[in-house]
């Protein structure tokens, strides 16, 4: 388990860690960017590259199961 909360944080934070992005991460208030995918496990998610269930821009859905939820 520890090891995928390390995978996580190194998701959610690392990015912004080497870019010495001190405003970026997942709270309340933030810009609220990402995507949500299937997997038991973070480290089954990433191995397989499951397909995208949701992204989230702006903290507003989206795509929603590879549909574009947007004005057409």
């Amino acid at each position: 388990m520890k090891m995928s909360n390390g995978l996580l944080d190194i998701a959610l934070q690392g990015g912004a860690t080497v870019m010495k992005d001190a405003d970026y991460g997942l709270a309340e208030g933030k810009q609220a960017d990402f995507v949500v995918v299937a997997g038991d496990t973070v480290t089954e998610a990433v191995i397989t590259q499951a397909p995208r269930t949701y992204v989230v821009k702006n903290g507003q859905v989206v795509a929603s199961n590879g549909e574009y939820q947007g004005k057409h």
